[in-house]
């Protein structure tokens, strides 16, 4: 009986500590990161072997056999799920993967054949606090490809621009990393190099909206922290496109700000905006970072149901042959094929193809809340176009 005791206060520990931290919720939050790998690493592994011990037992009052069996069952699960845990968070967040995905389209022009996009996202910096190693191994990775475009799909930081910069201007808020552990990570992204450069949105986490600072503060931060990503060299697309040329053939490259759902994630993305001036262009690339934005405003404009744009300009906008996305993470696991992120989003990992239209999400390079994962790795797409 005292392992379950044990394990009841294990379950009411967080919310202890919420309850002694009433009125900085934001505080709270910051150490619980610190507190999330251990507790995890303990918790899990009890709560797994308690709730099979329990049904054990229950079992027992109808046969002792069985109950013996499950008692056994119940204690070799409890040490995978600790196994599991240790590797989640002490191998899973650094085991950094390159993965090669190929395009093949008659829309793609013959001097783009061979064309090599590498895609990142949701690099989330608070998680490689006091780790600027790996950012410099997956900064390596990229540049091994020599590849012709990078492009990233947002949620550079998680809470505030501070991530990126390592105080560099003094801690504002209780948000920003452990003075101690601080890097100022643009000296390491400037050096992410291609041939056409680097193309950049923002995410939901970009906006700052997750921070304890005003409505005026957020706007202040988030224009420092534009400044700091275009400082970097790399091209930052809000609602706007840019050409590529070869000679007389190009590609459109368009970068949507965050097409959320507009209740949890915040929604400001415009891809009739993103591409005016640009709709007749046969080969578009939109880079957004949310993939039901695909879902819900790129596929619905490709066929004679659902919603559609009004105008036949709108419906040319939205005809993209290759978005890229992030966000999902895959919920950061991912065994045996399956992913939890299938619960929420129809479109969560890997390359899609609808209607001779691409979807390309990233399950990401860092990690949001938990530093954890299993199956779902770090990961660079290389993604090479090719002419059918």
């Amino acid at each position: 009986m005292k392992i379950y005791l044990i394990t009841l206060i294990i379950l009411l520990l967080p919310f202890v500590l919420m309850l002694l931290s009433h009125g900085h919720g934001h505080l709270f939050f910051n150490r619980m990161i610190a507190f999330a790998v251990p507790y995890s690493i303990i918790a899990f592994p009890l709560i797994v072997y308690t709730v099979v011990s329990l049904a054990g037992r229950f079992i027992g009052i109808f046969s002792q056999a069985a109950a013996a069996v499950t008692e056994n069952i119940s204690i070799g699960l409890g040490v995978t799920v600790l196994l599991i845990m240790i590797v989640g968070h002490f191998w899973g967040p650094t085991h950094l993967k390159v993965k090669d995905v190929t395009v093949e389209s008659n829309r793609i022009p013959a001097a783009f054949d061979g064309y090599k996009i590498v895609h990142l996202s949701d690099m989330h910096l608070a998680s490689q606090a006091g780790h600027p190693e790996f950012v410099e191994k997956v900064v390596d990775a990229i540049n091994e490809q020599k590849a012709d475009m990078v492009c990233f799909t947002g949620d550079l930081v998680t809470r505030d621009r501070q991530e990126l910069t390592g105080a560099a201007e003094g801690k504002v808020t209780d948000f920003a990393a452990d003075d101690s552990k601080a890097t100022d990570f643009t000296k390491i992204l400037r050096r992410v190099r291609a041939k056409d450069g680097v193309y950049a949105v923002l995410g939901n986490h970009d906006y700052h909206a997750y921070t304890p600072l005003t409505a005026k503060e957020k706007k202040q931060w988030l224009e420092a922290f534009k400044g700091d990503i275009k400082g970097m060299g790399w091209r930052l697309l809000l609602n706007e496109h840019a050409t590529v040329s070869r000679g007389a053939d190009s590609i459109c490259i368009g970068g949507c700000e965050n097409y959320g759902n507009g209740k949890h994630f915040p929604q400001y993305g415009d891809i009739d905006k993103t591409f005016k001036g640009a709709e007749d262009a046969d080969c578009k690339i939109l880079l957004s970072h949310d993939p039901t934005h695909w879902e819900r405003v790129v596929l619905p404009a490709l066929t004679e149901k659902g919603c559609q744009p009004t105008d036949i300009r709108e419906r040319k906008a939205r005809d993209v042959l290759l978005t890229l996305s992030g966000h999902t993470h895959a919920m950061q696991l991912k065994l045996l094929g399956w992913t939890p992120s299938r619960w929420i989003y129809k479109y969560h990992d890997g390359m899609y193809e609808e209607k001779a239209h691409f979807l390309n999400v990233s399950t990401g390079v860092g990690g949001a809340g938990l530093p954890f994962r299993l199956g779902a790795w770090p990961e660079l797409c290389v993604i090479t176009l090719t002419k059918k």
